[in-house]
């Protein structure tokens, strides 16, 4: 399998600074891959998000790359569940 990264040149110092993301004030964020509800997108994201991480360092950190695979795998199982519950959540009550 062999996937592509665009990874963007380097912006300078200052241009970074002018266009510094509104909503992005720190150096690091937290991925949170646990879904609270059957349609939480940002847990979504934050699988994907692992999964192309783990992927691009395989050949680097194997270890670590099986682990987060293995995690996002559990997490999307879960989020599974969730969805078939909601699901048959909604049927029962249209059913009532």
């Amino acid at each position: 399998m062999r996937i592509e990264v665009f990874v963007p040149d380097e912006p300078k110092k200052e241009e970074r600074k002018k266009k510094s993301p509104r909503g992005l004030e720190m150096k690091y964020f937290v991925l949170k891959p646990r879904s609270k509800e059957y349609d939480d997108v940002y847990a979504r994201a934050s699988r994907e998000a692992l999964r192309t991480y783990a992927i691009i360092i395989r050949e680097e950190n194997e270890l670590l790359s099986d682990d987060l695979l293995r995690w996002t795998e559990y997490e999307e199982e879960l989020y599974k569940k969730k969805v078939e519950e909601s699901l048959y959540d909604r049927f029962k009550q249209q059913c009532s």
